[in-house]
This record gives C-alpha cells, structure tokens and sequence, in this order.
C-alpha cells in the first residue's frame, strides 16, 4: 500500500500535464484515503512544493500541517523537510530570522536522520547565505550538497545545486561560469521535465545574457519566461518578466517602454508582495528618475527600496543600493554625500569578500575624485578596479574601466595612453559584438588625434565613425563625428570640408533635438503617470484603513450585542434552574424531616448501649494507670542511657574536629607545595629557554659571519635542535597555564583569534603555500576565556601544518552554535589519524610511530584546556583523508558554572 501512495505521489508531483489545482485535488484524495501518518506527512510536503508558485499561505499551511503529522510518530525526515518548508515560507516574505531558525532546525534533525534529503536542505541554507550575501557560506553549503547527491542521475536536487551555484556565480561577476551552471541546471530539468523548474533557468540566463551585453539572447530567455507565467498563470514569473525586460529597454536607451513595464510590476506587486522584486523595482524607478536629472524623485525611491532591504538583512542589496545613490550625488557635485554613499557600499562590501562589488565601489570613488581634479586618487581607484575586474575575467566589466580611464588621461594630455586604452575597448567590443563601443573608440580616436594635431589620422577615424554610425543608425555618434570632422577640417585650412560637416552636424543636432524633445515629453508623462498611480494606491490604502476601522467597530458592536443576548438567555435559564432546584428541596426537606424522626429513636437506644460501655471504660482506665507507671520507670532508664550516648557523642566530635584541623592543615600544606611546584616548573622553563634563545641568536649570528660551509650545517642543526627544544618548553609552559592561569574572561572573537594565530604562523603557512579559510556563523555572543581558545587554535593548527600534505595543504576553521553550546571544527587534508588511535591521541606524550616530528603534548594540551572551559573534543575518524577534530564548548562559561 505504502509503496503504491509513493508512486502516485511522484506521479503527480513530477506531472506537468495536470493543473495545478487538479494536482493538489488528487493529493487530496490521497490524504484522506490513506492512514499511515508518515505518508501522510509525506504527501502534505508534496502538496506544499505543489502550492509555492501559487499561494505562499497555502504552502505554509500544508508544511505545518506535514511537521505536526510528523511529530506525532516521531517521523524525523519528514520533520526536517516539513520544518525546510517552513524556512521557505519566510524566506519568500522576506523574514530571515524566522528563515534561518526553520533551516538550522531543519539541518540538525537532518543530521539525526541522514539521507539524499539533506541535499535540498543544504542547498537553501546556501541560498540563504547568498542572498545575505556570505558567499563563503554559501559556497560550502553548495559544495557539501554536493557530496550527497549523485552526479551522474538527473535529479532535481542536483538541478537545485547547480541552479545555486550558477547564482553564487553570477553575484561574483563570473558570468561564463555562472552561464555553464544554469544551462546544467536546464538539462537536468528538461530531461525531469518540469516545466517550472525550467523557467527558473531561462530567466538566469535571460539575466547573464543582458549583463554580457548579448540582448538578443536576453529577449529569447525572457520570451521563454512569459510564455510559461501564461500558461500555468504563475504571479511570480509574470513579475519576474516584467522588471528584468524593463530593466533590458533601460540598458537599451528605451526608457518610455521601461517606465512602462516597471509600472506594470508595481500593479502586481500591490496583489502579491514579494519584498524582494519590490525593492528592485524602487531602485529601477529611482535609477529612470536619476537619468532624466530628477534627483529629488529617485531619492525617494532609492530610500524606500533601502528600507525594505534593511528589513530584510540583504546585505548584498544594501551595498548596491548606496552605490547608485553615491552616483546620483556625485552628478549633482555633491561630493561629501557620495563619498559617504560610497563608504558604506565598499565597507559593506570588504565584510562580505563581494570583490567584485568593491570593484563598483572603486569606479565611483574614482569618479569622485576625478570631478574633484584629483587625478592621482582617481587613477589609484580606476587602477584597483581594472585589476579586480581582469581577476573576474569579465569583458565587458573591463571595458567599462577602460572607458573612465581614457577620460581621465584625455584629461590629463595623456594621449598616448588614452589610445591605448581605446585600442582595449575596440578589442573587448568587437569580440562581444558591442558595435556601439566600437562607434565611440572611433570618435574618440578622432579627438585623441584631434588634440594631438595629427589631423590626418583624426580625418580618418572620423570618417570610420561616422559611416558606422549611420550604419547603425546611431544619430549622436554621427552627430559627433560630423562635430569631430568639422574641428579637423577647420584646423588643416580646409574650410570646405569644415563647413559641409558642420552644416550635417546642424542638421543631426535639429532632428536629434526634435526626437529628444518627444522622447523626454513622453518619459515625463509615463514617470507622471507612475507617480499619480503610485498616489492613488497610497489613497486606495489609506481608504481600506479606514473601512477596515469601520468593519471592526461593527463587528466590535455585533460582538457587543450577542454577549448580552447571551447573558439574557443565560439569566433565564439561571431562573429555571433555581426554581426547579427550589422544589426539589422542598420534597428532599420533608423526606429528611422523616429520617431524622427515625434517627433521634435509634440515639436513644444507642445512648442505653453507651452507658453500659461506660462502666466498662473505667475499669479499663484503672488497668492503664498501672502500665502508666511501668512506662514511666522504662522512661528513666531510657534517659540514663541516653546520657551515656550523649557524652559519647561529645567524645566523637572532639576527635572530628582534631581531625578536621590535621586534613586543613596538610591540605594548605599540599597547596603551598603545588604553587611552589609550579613556580619551580614556570620559571624553570623560562631559565631553560634563556640559553636556548642564546643558542639561537649565536646561530644567526653564525650565518652572516662564518663562510665555512661544514660550520654553518653544524650551526644550522644546533640552531634546529634548540627551536625544537624551545617549542618543548613553550608546550610545557602551555600545560602550566591550563592547569592554573588566572585569565580574563570576556566575549571571544573567533575569527580574530584564527586571524592572529595564522599570522603567527605566517612564515610556515607562505613556506608549504597553505590555503586557510575560516567561516563563524553564530547567532549570539561566545563569552570565555580567549587566552584558552588561542592555546586551543595554536595546538590545532601547529599539528595540520607539522603533519600536512606536500600537496595542496590546507586547513580550515567552521565555529556555530547548536542551542546553548559552540561547535568550533578543524579541518586538514593532511595523512589523517588511525581509528586505533582514536583515544590515544589526547594522551601526554602519545606518537603514532617514532618517526612522528611532534612532542606528544599539543592535543594534550588542547584536551585540558577543553575540559577547564567545560566543554570537549573528538576527532572524526570517519575521514577518507585528514584529520577534523570538532571541539563542544558552552556558549557563556561562567553561566553554566553558575546554574549547573
């Protein structure tokens, strides 16, 4: 039976030939057929993932139905993907905490009951991080999904996992790799055939078609889109196409059209409010505002989306958002507000690693101090980009650089270079097809030999320019080149020529004027028309508030009305109920009345039996003085020995309290002995090492003077023994401090310890080209001891660089919290530990074999200080390769001190 259900349940999940509501009418029908509560719970997830595209509500509604089924039989899978559906929920709304706490529930019962499931769960906690922007999370949620799903069987976490990556990808900039994810991510769901799925994918790749300039491509993809929201009437694919073609005309210069698909999205998004595209399509008005010089209107709009941004936690969107305000600035000279702008967009920037987004940071502050004639500081910043952008290897990325480079060496009379620079734009645009960019490096060319009074080569580029553009039918780059032709003609004598071109140059400048001017008349009505729709929602809006205040006190005097026709009804069945309780103690009184006659009767015919009893009382009272008596003679003795046992018991404390003073005494006794121990053992150590550091200075020393090569060998071995024997002493010191150090306890930063430890280690890591990575996510500050995590992270990290790998060595550092407790796990890619010695290695002195390098005290040492913070360490023996200890400490020390 079980197995039956399952298979109508993918039958109709993976269908595309049923409507939706079909669908879902058939799961049903499941539900209600079967009594098995984990199918159950199973076909309420399906339903859920069936409604999304739909109806969030419902959605949410099916997967919380799907968790309760599944806690009532302990049903942990289908807990854990119940409770993934939930995080989705509030991930479309746009709550990331309420998100992040359903994921990280959903990832731990995972873990309790693993399976090919966990993949999907993995991969929206990756999608989370990079929506936060934490693409170092993000690409190792990816990438440990990875290890889960099989790559050789379509499915859809596969498509999910490729889909995320080609994401990842695209918001660092590396728009061929991001391409290559989403087309994997399309072929696996053409051969599942999901039809929704697929949409996803033509819409990416609508999206890295337009950043790549390739607009035709882009129109395919988004055609694509629109066809499959019109067939399954999906909102959310509707609003999707119409602000990504919007912004599609932007790039093309066809504002009017823009306006009006942004418009468009508004109206849907009044219906379905998806916080996300709300935002977008703010800052797309407000960047439309930007472009016709209305600064004041896009303001508006760039703060909005930034509130909703804000509310969210999109880190990513946030930085973008202060990158086009700082430009809106930066064009009306206000440089002290675009610097700020572009501050908080690069500061943000740095924390996520985005370097790609620091790029974008670097371009406006470069342009900042070029309008200021600063070109110095603007050539540091155009600098920097260029080189973040060539690691990117993204094109057209690079020709935008190039473009404000040669600016700002035409600027300068650095004309040579500016050739140059145009010479790498004309590359980059001929490549990628760009015949506008290739129009201006002829127009730009023209100038550059214009001012260089080389007017030969200034005729023959204007002349390139100018046929091309007709070609094109680009009028301002003909009208340029007509402007560019007529200087050159003028200043080679040759008036002819010069007066023929200006005059076309008249003639383009009157009928470009004639098509701006109805151009911009018709952006200014449509940006009218937004700004009155968006007036009459606020009045729609403000209007519903008000009926709804209306509604509620009609209800409020509905609610009023039925609670005392309630108490009426109540007061009269009260009345009812005294009246019939009335009579029917009137019947029970006299019935008492009755009884009570027979009573009294058998009292006084008790009361004769009593008397008799009496007598009999008081000649048992004579028999109980008498053992009275005896009892009190029994008593005395009683009481002499107790006297006897009270000395005794004085006796006893007395030698308790000789006692108690003789063990007080030894124990101070034992403790001045272990701090004199331990102060002979400190500074011990610390005159050991006192020679030691000798020897070492005498054999640098002995570098730079002796030119025998068998002396320095010599040295260089004493030099080597006495750092081992050094880092032996440091070890031991190491002991003493876990053992009895006072420390300061306050709340540890764990990356900052890593950072500082590594840098200790810096000559070692940059001598074996160690990569190191480091990712702490947690959700609350970690108050203990920092000295003690730094012993800790210095033991780790001294074994995988003494025991790592001649090839590709690395190491990382994760640190979460699960509840109350920090996770910290240490990973290495070095040879790895046997299970045998699984227990072993924490021991003093323990090495695997007599050829290890160590001493036997660094996991030791870490061990002890685990247990002085009350916490643990394990190692994961479970490792193909490597070694991954994961360490357990309490997330507040000293609370869990106080209350344990």
């Amino acid at each position: 039976m079980r197995c039956l259900v399952y298979t109508l349940i993918s039958i109709l999940a993976g269908s595309t030939a049923f409507a939706q509501s079909k669908i879902l009418d058939s799961l049903e029908n499941l539900l209600h057929k079967t009594e098995d509560k984990k199918i159950q719970a199973d076909i309420l997830h399906t339903m859920a993932s069936e409604s999304w595209d739909y109806d969030f509500e419902k959605g949410y509604g099916f997967a919380n139905r799907s968790y309760e089924i599944a806690d009532e039989t302990n049903y942990i899978k289908g807990m854990a993907v119940a409770a993934s559906d939930m995080g989705l929920y509030y991930y479309f709304i746009g709550d990331r905490v309420r998100c992040l706490e359903f994921y990280s529930r959903a990832k731990l019962l995972s873990a309790a009951d693993p399976g090919p499931y966990q993949a999907t769960i993995l991969i929206r906690l990756g999608t989370f991080h990079r929506e936060g922007g934490n693409f170092d999370s993000a690409s190792y949620y990816y990438n440990r999904s990875a290890t889960m799903i099989d790559p050789s069987r379509p499915s859809r976490p596969l498509a999910m996992m490729h889909h995320g990556k080609g994401w990842l990808d695209y918001y660092r900039g590396d728009f061929v790799s991001s391409r290559s994810h989403f087309k994997k991510s399309l072929g696996i769901q053409e051969q599942l055939n999901d039809s929704m799925f697929m949409a996803d994918n033509w819409k990416t790749l609508g999206l890295v078609a337009s950043a790549m300039n390739r607009f035709d491509s882009a129109e395919m993809y988004f055609a694509k889109v629109k066809g499959i929201s019109e067939r399954f009437d999906n909102p959310e694919l509707k609003i999707f196409y119409t602000i990504y073609r919007g912004e599609l005309q932007f790039k093309k210069g066809e504002l009017v059209d823009a306006t009006r698909l942004f418009t468009e999205a508004l109206d849907l998004l009044n219906k379905h409010d998806y916080k996300r595209h709300r935002a977008a399509v703010l800052k797309n008005i407000g960047q439309v505002f930007e472009w016709q010089g209305q600064y004041e209107s896009s303001f508006a709009y760039f703060f909005n989306a930034l509130r909703i941004e804000e509310a969210m936690n999109n880190l990513h969107e946030m930085a973008h958002t202060y990158d086009m305000m700082g430009w809106g600035y930066a064009n009306q000279k206000n440089f002290g507000k675009a610097s700020e702008m572009a501050e908080r967009s690069g500061d943000i920037f740095r924390r996520l690693k985005d370097h790609l987004g620091l790029a974008d940071y670097y371009i406006l502050s470069g342009f900042i101090a070029f309008q200021k004639s600063d070109y110095t500081g603007a050539r540091m910043f155009y600098d920097s980009a260029l080189h973040v952008r060539r690691q990117a290897q993204s094109p057209i990325l690079i020709a935008n650089v190039l473009n404000f480079m040669s600016q700002l060496s035409i600027a300068q009379s650095r004309y040579d270079e500016a050739a140059r620079f145009e010479r790498e734009r004309f590359d980059i645009n001929s490549a990628t097809g760009n015949y506008n960019g290739m129009v201006a490096y002829y127009n730009n060319m023209s100038k550059i030999m214009l001012a260089r009074k080389q007017y030969g080569e200034a005729e023959k580029f204007g002349l390139q320019a100018y046929h091309d553009a007709l070609t094109i039918a680009s009028a301002t780059e003909a009208r340029s080149a007509c402007l560019t032709l007529s200087q050159t003609f003028t200043q080679a004598g040759q008036f002819e020529k010069a007066t023929q071109y200006y005059q076309r140059y008249i003639h383009i400048s009157d009928s470009l004027y004639t098509a701006e001017s109805a151009s911009r008349q018709a952006q200014l009505n449509a940006l009218y028309a937004l700004e009155k729709r968006e007036e009459r929602i606020r009045d729609l809006n403000k209007e519903n508030e008000v009926q709804k205040t209306l509604l509620e006190n009609q209800n409020e005097q509905l609610r009023f009305q039925n609670t005392v026709l309630v108490l009426a009804i109540t007061g009269c069945v009260l009345l009812a109920a005294l009246a019939f309780t009335l009579f029917r103690f009137y019947k029970s009184k006299n019935l008492a009345n009755e009884k009570l006659n027979n009573l009294n009767r058998e009292i006084t015919e008790k009361n004769e039996e009593i008397q008799a009893q009496s007598e009999e009382l008081t000649q048992a009272n004579h028999a109980l003085v008498k053992l009275n008596e005896e009892l009190v003679e029994k008593t005395e003795e009683v009481q002499a020995q107790s006297e006897e046992l009270r000395e005794t018991n004085e006796m006893i404390s007395e030698i308790n309290r000789d006692l108690d003073n003789i063990v007080t005494k030894r124990t101070a006794q034992l403790n001045e002995a272990y701090k004199e121990l331990d102060t002979f053992f400190y500074r011990s150590s610390h005159d050991f090492r006192r020679p030691l550091t000798t020897f070492m200075g005498l054999a640098e020393v002995a570098k730079v003077t002796l030119k025998d090569q068998s002396a320095l060998d010599l040295f260089a071995r004493v030099n080597e023994t006495a750092r081992s024997l050094d880092k032996m002493l440091i070890k031991l010191q190491s002991i003493s401090d876990v053992g009895t150090q006072e420390l300061v306890y306050k709340e540890v930063l764990i990356r900052e310890i890593f950072d500082n430890v590594c840098d200790a280690f810096r000559e070692d890591i940059t001598r074996m080209n160690f990569r190191t990575s480091c990712s702490v996510t947690i959700t609350k500050p970690f108050v203990s001891y920092p000295a003690m995590i730094r012993i800790i992270l210095e033991n780790l990290i001294e074994n995988s660089i003494h025991f790592s790998t001649p090839r590709n060595p690395c190491f990382q550092l994760t640190a979460h919290n699960e509840g109350d407790m920090l996770v910290m796990e240490m990973e290495d890619n070095g040879p790895g530990i046997l299970k045998e010695y699984e227990l072993k290695v924490f021991q003093m002195y323990f090495r695997g074999s007599e050829r290890s390098k160590g001493n036997g005290l660094g996991l030791y040492i870490v061990r002890k200080a685990c247990e002085k913070l009350g916490g643990t360490i394990t190692l994961d023996t479970s490792r193909q390769e490597g070694c991954r200890f994961i360490i357990s400490l309490p997330m507040n020390y000293k609370e869990l001190n106080r209350w344990g």
